[in-house]
């Protein structure tokens, strides 16, 4: 069975992404089965999934994740709505799991994990027990501040001119600067509130390029001090 095909919106790198994270997994499921069947297992010498459905239900949320996290890219970017993310996303889930199924039957005993072509809500629960629909859980929720914070004036993508999208984004040089913290730092913006910064809608709106309270950037300051190197609030460019 082939890897469930992508949105026409994903786009070369996103593919590029998605398949990357699918080969690496695969490479960590052929490991852990000649693990699982090796003597270190019956010694209880193992790190990791102990059963050969854990190795598997790890895949399929491997893969889904690294799916979701370009869907809420797109989501990020106004290309798609949130209800289309979380759409899209689950029905990927719904294929991948198909295809591991179909793909590692020879060498694992799976339970029943779908019905008339759905998931079951018992695997589906297992499933969002696990670190990646926790942090899909976290981006979904910041594409959804996101586009519930749009001003009204940006609802129409495509019909405002440069000089009016500058005027609802007055600080693009701040949005920028933040960018390049969160990638120095190897950090998604939803790292800077573990750390003790703002809240999510407060670091969106930074991220694009609007107004924020003097307060939430100095609690952006403090989170980001936490590695790298201290920021100091007068850090932050102010336009």
């Amino acid at each position: 069975m082939d890897f469930p095909k992508f949105p026409p919106e994903f786009s070369s790198q996103a593919k590029a992404a998605v398949i990357k994270a699918e080969v690496e997994a695969s490479r960590v499921v052929q490991e852990s089965l000649k693990l699982l069947d090796s003597p270190l297992s019956r010694l209880g010498h193992l790190v990791g999934p102990t059963n050969k459905r854990g190795v598997a239900f790890r895949y399929v949320m491997t893969v889904f994740y690294s799916f979701a996290k370009e869907a809420c890219n797109l989501g990020m970017t106004r290309k798609w709505s949130v209800d289309t993310v979380d759409r899209a996303s689950r029905e990927f889930l719904r294929q991948t799991v198909v295809h591991a199924v179909f793909r590692y039957a020879h060498d694992i005993v799976f339970p029943e994990m779908t019905s008339m072509g759905q998931i079951l809500p018992s695997i589906q629960a297992i499933f969002e027990k696990s670190p990646e629909w926790r942090k899909y859980q976290d981006d979904l929720l910041a594409v959804a501040d996101s586009q519930a914070t749009m001003p009204p004036e940006e609802a129409s993508v495509g019909r405002k001119s440069t000089s009016e999208t500058e005027t609802t984004r007055p600080y693009p040089n701040r949005a920028a600067w933040l960018r390049e913290r969160l990638k120095e730092r190897a950090w998604n913006k939803n790292d800077i509130r573990r750390f003790g910064g703002p809240d999510r809608r407060t670091i969106q709106r930074v991220l694009d390029g609007l107004r924020v309270r003097e307060d939430g950037l100095e609690q952006l300051a403090v989170a980001l001090s936490k590695k790298g190197g201290k920021v100091a609030v007068v850090e932050i460019p102010s336009d």
